[in-house]
């Protein structure tokens, strides 16, 4: 029996390493578009459904509501994208 913590086995590890794979794969697919991954699930959310304001778009591709702001942003800058003000409360259309 050996005493070895084999870490190549851990969850922690295998779910990095599967992330990493995932980016190469994501960045292989869709470099020559320099969108990140985060960018892309929103892009292909809102091909679903546009229009939606910014907490249901987070809630849609699990990604944290308080910075999906500036994701937003960047792709305003980058890919034309336009939010707009839907209600009071600072919720937004996007590309709507």
């Amino acid at each position: 029996m050996s005493n070895r913590f084999e870490f190549e086995q851990a969850p922690g590890h295998l779910i990095r390493r599967a992330h990493q794979i995932s980016v190469a794969v994501f960045a292989e697919e869709v470099g020559a578009h320099t969108v990140t991954p985060v960018q892309f699930a929103i892009l292909n959310a809102l091909l679903e459904q546009s229009g939606i304001d910014q907490i249901t778009l987070a809630q849609r591709v699990a990604f944290d509501a308080a910075t999906i702001g500036s994701v937003i942003g960047r792709l305003e800058r980058r890919a034309g994208c336009a939010a707009s003000p839907t209600r009071p409360t600072g919720g937004a259309s996007c590309c709507g």
